[in-house]
């Protein structure tokens, strides 16, 4: 018996680094992403391989039902252990939700990926929510959608050792067809904003520049981001996470901070929200002008303040934002390369391929690639 199921990647409309302080973001799942095409067999093994990648993850499906993953043969590069890690957030967090695992049958999963790897559009959330629906739905614990994207991050937080925040695994759990999820990352509360942008698109540039979250300084600012809450709260003891703090409160509160504090990664994360609340308002107005402007006031942001782009990033928006037709530009993720997301004129495609890919190769020595991707549904079974 075969089965399919889907998860997709993201790009990130606006709010960036701020899911991990408790803050606002809109996200939106894209039509592309990770599908697993499981075979069910008689056997006693899980056995997981990769189009995209080599070797393989096998593991005893008898011993799941007593809370342990026990790998039999394990040949991967690495990718392995989002799989595993996935798995034992599956496992810890039915556990807690009191739901009994069902008895899981042997299965072959192949894991194929139309997201380009390192290019800031979730790859690894849309793989971890991908295994947390598959082990939801043949292990029979009807944890949901919720569920999929906490069991994403555990697994990347605990299992990987990557801190991402929940908004990339939220987004590929619940995302809906031509809609932004406007979502306060604190109380989990959210809200679907239509996105029609016509006679725009959204374009999404590949810069070329690999990045690994586990290898640049993405650790690093939320260790900062931590240092600055902890001063923070010596003059306001009672603000709970750092995306409660209002614009007005952090003008009464700055100039009392010493200036050794990372003063600079909190001025992007107050300012970050209030951009997320004024692009959801512009959206609900149809008013892409303001909504591009505050994409590009977000690039800016992450330039001077958070400091996460590359000169490589910034030379591809500067490019972008002087061609005809582009409304706003910014970097998108994490930072330290991957993706610019753009939003332009839809006439304008081709030219601005024409132009702006040269140019940017002889800057850079870098090769650009351009994608155009539609709003899509969460992860879910294709029948």
């Amino acid at each position: 018996m075969k089965r399919i199921f889907f998860a997709p990647g993201r790009i990130n409309l606006i709010g960036e680094h701020t899911d991990t302080t408790g803050g606002l973001v809109m996200p939106a799942a894209i039509d592309a992403g990770t599908t697993g095409v499981v075979n069910v067999h008689n056997g006693e093994t899980i056995t997981f391989v990769s189009r995209s990648f080599p070797g393989r993850l096998q593991i005893d499906r008898r011993a799941l039902k007593h809370g342990e993953v026990r790998v039999v043969d394990r040949s991967d590069d690495g990718w392995g252990e989002y799989v595993r890690g996935a798995i034992i957030a599956w496992l810890e967090v039915a556990s807690a939700a009191g739901r009994p695992i069902a008895d899981l049958p042997g299965m072959n999963v192949e894991l194929v990926s139309d997201l380009p790897v390192g290019a800031g559009l979730s790859s690894s959330a849309s793989l971890t929510v991908l295994i947390a629906l598959i082990f939801d739905t043949f292990g029979q614990t009807a944890l949901g959608p919720e569920h999929w994207a906490k069991i994403g991050q555990r697994a990347e937080n605990e299992t990987v050792g990557v801190a991402c925040g929940l908004m990339d695994h939220f987004a590929a759990s619940y995302g809906k067809q031509n809609h932004a999820l406007f979502l306060d990352t604190h109380t989990l509360a959210y809200e679907w904003i239509p996105f029609s942008p016509e006679p725009y698109v959204l374009v999404v540039i590949d810069s070329g520049k690999r990045r690994s979250l586990r290898h640049s300084a993405y650790n690093d600012r939320l260790n900062e981001v931590e240092q600055a809450l902890s001063w923070i709260r010596r003059h306001r003891p009672t603000l709970t996470h750092l995306g409660a703090l209002r614009p007005e409160e952090w003008a009464a509160i700055r100039p009392l901070l010493p200036e050794s504090a990372p003063l600079r990664r909190v001025d992007h994360i107050v300012a970050e929200n209030d951009r997320v609340l004024k692009a959801r308002d512009a959206l609900r107005s149809g008013d892409l002008r303001t909504f591009a402007a505050l994409l590009t006031a977000t690039h800016r942001s992450l330039q001077s303040l958070f400091e996460v782009t590359r000169p490589e990033i910034d030379a591809l928006v500067e490019l972008l934002l002087k061609a005809p037709g582009v409304l706003g530009a910014r970097m998108m993720g994490a930072g330290f390369g991957g993706s610019v997301l753009a939003l332009v004129h839809r006439d304008q495609g081709p030219a601005l391929i024409a132009d702006v890919g040269p140019r940017y190769r002889h800057l850079t020595g870098l090769e650009a690639k351009f994608y155009r991707f539609s709003l899509g549904d969460g992860a879910r079974e294709r029948t």
